[in-house]
């Protein structure tokens, strides 16, 4: 039996400076086959969003989806990311 897979979800916004010690904190959790990470830009103003599709280009496990305009951190992880988890 496959065990239980788990679905990261990480709302960014403006998150330029903080997003890599976040992503490497992840990423050398213990990922299973079948996890995923979903990271959710919310309409940041910085490079954010090119930072989180670097790390997409790299890792075949994380998806990177993008607000056009800011909806707040509880619609970017619980609504967002989970409606795609």
């Amino acid at each position: 039996m496959k065990p239980d897979t788990i679905s990261f979800i990480v709302p960014c916004y403006n998150c330029s400076l903080t997003i890599d010690a976040t992503l490497s904190s992840v990423l050398d959790s213990n990922l299973m086959e079948g996890d995923e990470i979903i990271l959710v830009d919310d309409a940041s103003t910085d490079d954010t969003y090119q930072k989180l599709v670097s790390y997409q280009a790299s890792y075949p496990f994380i998806k990177v989806l993008r607000h056009h305009i800011n909806k707040g951190s509880a619609a970017a992880g619980r609504n967002t990311g989970i409606d795609h988890s």
